[in-house]
C-alpha cells in the first residue's frame, strides 16, 4: 500500500512538473543528440491524480479550506508592507454554504484573490504550487521579510485543489486580485480543459470563491452537519474563522414584547409601565393636560419623570399630525393594529414562519500548543482539554514543550483523571490514537502503525504538530523515516517526564470540603492507570527499567484498606532484611486473600516483606519481569521457594527433621492422592499455621494464572484441559491434623479412615492455595462421610425412604360449604359518592337503582357476582 501510494506519488509530480496545458512537445538539437521533453495525456493524468492520490473522498473540504488558509494568509502578510492591501476589507475569513436545490457547495475567502494569469498558472498548471512560489519569492526577498513567520502556510505540492473533483462534477472558481481591476471566472469539468471569462456578478471585492456542483453520489456532502463534522476533524485549528451558512435557532421575543402582544400590560416605548411606581394612571394625565387628550400608543414615555409626557416632545407633533388627519377626515391606523391584522393573518393561513439562516462559526477553538506556554493561562490549559478530549472533566495534569533536534515539532499532552476510552483493548496494532498528528494545524492521522506511544501510555491525549514532517502528496499517510521514529522517541520520553513531575510534587492535604483522602497527585493517577503501566513492563523491553521505578505495589507492611499505602520496588529493597537474596511477592484474587494465604505464613513470622500482586496483569508480569536492580523475584507459591542465606539454613533443617518424622505418611499420601494429582508431597518450609498447601512446580501455572485463564471470554475448554493438574503437596509435620494422620498409618498402613482425611485434606488445600475444585460432586461425597462418621453413624449404610401414602383412602368429598350472607349495598363501588362501576361492561353499572332491582335468582349467581366484584 505504501509503496503503490509513494510510486503514484513519485510518478505524478515527475509528469505533472513539466505538463503545462497547451504546450507541444519540445525538441532540442545538440549535434546528433536530440533532448525531448517528457509530455503525458492531460486526461488520463488528471484520472490518476483524482482517484489514486486518495483513498477518501472526505478531504477535498480540507484541502479547499488550507488553500483559502494559504489565500488569506498571504494577504495578511502583504499588508504588513502594504497598508494597502486590506482595503477593499479587513475582515479576514472562510465561509462555506450549501444550496440544495442547485446542489452547489461553496468555499468563499477573503484572501489575497487571483489575477487571470494567475488562475492560468495556478489552476491550469497542475502541481504548481502558488503557496511554494510565494515562499520561494519570500526567502529571496529579504526586504519584504525573509525571516518573518510563515509557519501558517500549508500548501506544498499544488495538487490539493484537484481533490475537488472527487465530489464535483464541476468547479467553477471566481476570483478577484488587487492587482487586476477585473473579476474572472475559472470553470472546467474533469474530462476536458478549462475557461476563462470575465465575471460580471457580484464583485467579491477581494478573494476566492469556489463553487462544487456536486455529484449523484455525492449527496451527503450536501449536509451541512456533515460539512462541519468533516471541519472539525480536520480543519478545526485553522488560525482564520471558518463560517458555515445553517439555521439558526429563533431568538424569542422580549417579554415585554409579548405581553403588549397578548394585551396584559400597555408598553410604552418598548417598556411595560411600573403600574408599582408612583407613575399616575392615564385619567390622571389628561387631567394634569390643558384641553389635550394624551395619547399613549407605544411611544416613550419617560418613567423617570413620574409618568408625565413632556410637552415638548416629538411626541406631540405625531399627536397634531392625527388630529389633522382626523379633521380631513382620514382613517387612523396604529401600529398595533397592523402588527395585529398581520398576526391574524399567519393564524389564519396556519403557515410556520420560515427558519432563519445565519453564519455560523465553526472553528471556536485555537491552536493552542503553537503558543508559548509562558502566556497561557491554567484556564485556556484545562478549557483546550475538555474541547479536544470531548469531556468535562479536567486534566490530571499536562505538559507542553517544543521539541528541537534533528525533527522540530510542538505537542501538547495531557494526562485525564478517568480514561477518555476503554484500556482493555490497548494492543490493537491499527487503533485510534488519542495524539492526534497535525502538519501545519491540518490533521494527516490519528491512526499510526504501532501508534505515537506504547499501548501502556494509550490513555494520554493530546496533540502533535510538525511543520517538516514527511507525508505523501495526499497527507493521508506518513512515509516511514527516521523523522517519524525520533517523534514516537521524545513523545514517550515527555510522557514519563510528566509522570515523574507528577510523583515529585508535595502530597496534598485536601480541604474540608473535599471528598478525598490525604494523598497525592501521582497516587490518584495510579489509581486509574496502574495496571495498564504494569502492561509496560510485559511488553516494553527497552523503558522496563524505567517504569520499574514507577510502578507500585500493596504488601505485607502496608495498611492493607488504605489505598495510599504502597510501595515501589526501591522501598522495598532499602526495607530488606539483611542477607535477603529475593524479593518475594504473591498473587491472588484479592488483598484479603493474599493476606491469608498460607504461603505466606513463615515469611511474615520471620519478618520478611511480601509483595501483593493482585491485578490479573500481574501474573504476566511475573513471567517477563524477573529481576529488579539484580534482585531476582521469587513467587512463594512455586516450590523453587528459598529463604534468605541465614533463615533458609534453620527453616530447611527443620523440614528435613519433619520429614523424617512422616516419612510413611507421605508415601501413604503420595500413593492415595495418585500421581495425576500431586507430582510429590514433601515437608514445607513455608507453612506454620496451616496443615498443608498446594505449590506449582516452577514453570508450571499459579492458581492465579489458572483463573486468569478460565475467565477469559474467548476461553477454549479443550486448551483448558492441557493446565496441568500436578501439584506439590506441601505438608506441615508439626501440624495436629498431620501428626493424627501420621499416628493412623502407623496403626494401620491401609487405613480407609486416613485416606478419606487425605481426599478432604487434599481438596481444602486446593481451595486455601487458590486452585480451582475440579469434581466438586466428589468433594462433597466425601464431606458427608466424615460427617457421617463424626456422628458415629455408618456412612455406606443407606436410608429407606417412607413409604407413600395409599391415595385410595383419602376422602374425596368437598368440605361443608359454609354460607355467608351478603348485602351487597353495604360495599362501596367506585371512589366517590357518585361513583359507578360497570363490572362487565354490559352497561349496566353496580350501583344505585340498577343494581338494586337485579335481584339473583340462586345462590350461584350471587356467588358469581361476588367473585365478579
Amino acid at each position: 500500500m505504501v509503496k503503490s501510494s509513494v510510486f503514484w506519488t513519485l510518478s505524478v509530480a515527475l509528469l505533472a512538473s513539466v505538463l503545462v496545458c497547451g504546450v507541444p512537445p519540445v525538441r532540442a538539437e545538440t549535434g546528433k543528440v536530440e533532448t525531448f521533453q517528457f509530455q503525458a495525456e492531460v486526461t488520463r493524468l488528471m484520472d490518476i491524480l483524482i482517484h489514486s492520490l486518495y483513498s477518501n473522498r472526505d478531504v477535498f473540504l480540507r484541502e479547499l479550506i488550507s488553500n483559502a488558509n494559504d489565500a488569506i494568509d498571504k494577504i495578511r502578510f502583504q499588508s504588513l508592507t502594504d497598508p494597502t492591501a486590506l482595503a477593499a476589507g479587513e475582515d479576514l475569513h472562510i465561509k462555506i454554504k450549501v444550496d440544495l436545490p442547485s446542489r452547489t457547495i461553496t468555499i468563499e475567502d477573503s484572501g489575497v484573490g487571483m489575477t487571470k494569469q494567475e488562475m492560468v498558472n495556478n489552476l491550469g498548471t497542475i502541481a504548481k504550487s502558488g503557496t511554494s512560489a510565494f515562499l520561494e519569492q519570500i526567502s529571496k526577498d529579504s526586504e519584504s521579510g525573509a525571516g518573518a513567520n510563515t509557519a501558517n502556510l500549508i500548501g506544498q505540492f499544488g495538487v490539493g485543489f484537484y481533490s475537488a473533483f472527487l465530489v464535483a462534477d464541476k468547479i467553477t472558481v471566481v476570483s478577484k486580485n488587487n492587482n487586476d481591476p477585473k473579476q474572472w471566472r475559472w470553470s472546467s469539468k474533469t474530462n476536458s480543459g478549462f475557461t476563462i471569462k470575465e465575471d460580471d456578478s457580484e464583485t467579491l471585492g477581494r478573494g476566492t470563491k469556489v463553487i462544487l456542483e456536486v455529484k449523484e453520489d455525492a449527496a451527503e456532502y450536501l449536509d451541512i452537519a456533515h460539512l462541519e463534522e468533516l471541519i472539525k476533524r480536520y480543519s478545526e485549528f485553522i488560525v482564520f474563522p471558518i463560517y458555515v451558512y445553517k439555521e439558526v435557532p429563533e431568538t424569542p421575543e422580549p417579554e415585554e414584547l409579548q405581553e403588549e402582544e397578548e394585551g396584559e400590560e400597555p408598553v410604552i416605548d418598548g417598556d411595560a409601565l411600573d403600574e408599582s411606581a408612583d407613575a399616575p394612571e392615564p385619567e390622571e394625565l389628561r387631567e394634569e393636560e390643558e384641553g389635550e387628550e394624551p395619547v399613549i400608543d407605544g411611544d416613550a414615555l419617560d418613567e423617570s419623570a413620574d409618568g408625565v409626557v413632556d410637552p415638548e416632545t416629538p411626541e406631540d407633533e405625531d399627536i397634531a399630525d392625527e388630529e389633522s388627519a382626523e379633521q380631513d377626515g382620514e382613517e387612523i391606523v396604529s401600529e398595533e393594529e397592523i402588527i395585529s391584522e398581520e398576526e391574524d393573518l399567519t393564524s389564519e393561513e396556519g403557515e410556520e414562519a420560515p427558519p432563519k439562516y445565519d453564519w455560523s462559526l465553526v472553528n471556536d477553538v485555537k491552536p493552542l500548543w503553537t503558543r508559548d506556554p509562558s502566556e497561557i493561562s491554567e484556564k485556556e490549559y484545562v478549557s483546550f482539554f475538555k474541547s479536544i478530549a470531548k469531556t468535562d472533566e479536567e486534566p490530571l495534569t499536562y505538559i507542553h514543550f517544543k521539541a528541537e533536534g534533528d525533527v522540530e515539532f510542538r505537542g501538547l499532552l495531557y494526562i485525564p483523571k478517568k480514561p477518555i476510552r476503554s484500556l482493555t483493548h490497548v494492543e490493537e496494532k491499527a487503533r485510534k490514537d488519542l495524539v492526534r498528528l497535525y502538519v501545519r494545524r491540518v490533521l494527516v492521522t490519528d491512526t499510526v502503525e504501532d501508534g505515537l506511544l506504547p499501548a501502556w501510555l494509550s490513555m494520554i491525549v493530546g496533540i502533535v504538530d510538525s511543520d517538516d514532517l514527511p507525508i505523501n502528496v495526499s497527507r493521508e499517510t506518513l512515509q516511514q523515516s527516521k523523522t517519524l521514529t525520533a517523534i514516537k522517541k521524545k513523545l514517550l520520553r515527555k510522557s514519563l517526564e510528566a509522570i515523574k513531575i507528577m510523583m515529585d510534587k508535595e502530597p496534598y492535604e485536601p480541604e474540608e470540603d473535599d471528598p478525598r483522602k490525604p494523598g497525592s497527585q501521582f497516587l490518584d493517577f495510579w489509581k486509574v492507570y496502574g495496571p495498564t503501566l504494569k502492561m509496560g513492563l510485559v511488553q516494553d523491553v527497552a523503558n522496563r527499567d524505567r517504569l520499574a521505578k514507577i510502578v507500585r505495589f500493596k504488601s505485607s507492611k502496608t495498611a492493607l484498606r488504605d489505598p495510599n499505602d504502597v510501595i515501589t520496588l526501591e522501598d522495598y529493597m532499602l526495607r530488606a532484611k539483611e542477607g535477603q537474596d529475593y524479593i518475594y511477592v504473591h498473587s491472588g484474587e484479592s488483598l484479603d486473600a493474599v493476606k491469608s494465604s498460607p504461603f505466606t505464613e513463615q515469611l511474615v513470622d520471620l519478618g520478611y516483606e511480601v509483595i501483593y500482586l493482585v491485578d490479573p496483569v500481574d501474573e504476566f508480569l511475573l513471567q517477563y519481569y524477573q529481576e529488579f536492580q539484580g534482585t531476582k523475584l521469587m513467587a512463594v507459591a512455586k516450590d523453587n521457594f528459598r529463604l534468605g542465606s541465614e533463615d533458609d539454613e534453620v527453616i530447611r533443617t527443620k523440614a528435613k527433621r519433619g520429614r523424617q518424622s512422616i516419612k510413611s505418611l507421605l508415601t501413604f499420601m503420595k500413593e492415595t492422592l495418585g500421581s495425576d494429582k500431586v507430582s510429590s508431597v514433601r515437608a514445607s518450609m513455608k507453612l506454620t499455621r496451616s496443615a498443608c498447601a498446594l505449590s506449582s512446580e516452577q514453570f508450571g501455572y499459579t492458581a492465579r494464572m489458572e483463573t486468569v485463564m478460565r475467565a477469559q471470554a474467548l476461553a477454549n475448554p479443550e486448551k483448558l484441559q492441557t493446565v496441568p493438574k500436578q501439584k506439590v503437596m506441601e505438608v506441615n509435620p508439626y501440624h495436629p491434623i498431620v501428626e493424627g494422620l501420621n499416628t493412623l498409618i502407623k496403626e494401620d498402613p491401609q487405613s480407609e479412615k486416613a485416606a478419606d482425611i487425605i481426599n478432604v485434606l487434599y481438596d481444602a488445600a486446593l481451595v486455601a492455595s487458590g486452585y480451582y475444585l475440579h469434581d466438586h460432586t466428589e468433594h462433597g461425597i466425601r464431606i458427608s462421610k466424615l460427617m457421617a462418621k463424626t456422628l458415629g453413624m455408618d456412612p455406606n449404610v443407606t436410608f429407606e425412604e417412607p413409604p407413600m401414602p395409599d391415595m385410595s383412602e383419602v376422602d374425596d368429598d368437598k368440605p361443608e360449604k359454609v354460607e355467608v350472607p351478603i348485602d351487597f349495598k353495604d360495599i362501596p363501588m367506585g371512589f366517590g359518592d357518585d361513583a359507578d362501576y360497570d363490572a362487565d361492561g354490559d352497561g349496566i353499572d353496580l350501583e344505585g337503582d340498577d343494581f338494586a332491582d337485579a335481584e339473583p335468582d340462586t345462590e350461584m349467581e350471587v356467588e358469581a357476582a361476588h367473585e365478579e366484584l
